[in-house]
């Protein structure tokens, strides 16, 4: 069991004060998919671009998404 989770809170903390804009958000989704930095499926780029900047769910998207932050390079 782990317990010593300071240091990747700290690291969420600092993803969380760190602001992307719209631009980056779309660099980002497009870097991960198109030029294969993550290493997942392409035919899922549309998806996700739509699920981040056009959520079905009635939330609106936030551009400082954790998630992209962490596929954001620094």
């Amino acid at each position: 069991m782990q317990r010593n989770f300071e240091p990747m809170r700290k690291q969420v903390e600092a993803g969380q004060r760190c602001e992307l804009t719209v631009v980056s958000a779309r660099v980002v989704i497009y870097d991960a998919f198109v030029e294969g930095k993550l290493g997942v499926p392409k035919h899922l780029a549309r998806a996700v671009h739509d699920l981040y900047f056009e959520p079905k769910c009635g939330v609106k998207a936030q551009v400082d998404s954790p998630l992209l932050q962490l596929l954001s390079p620094v």
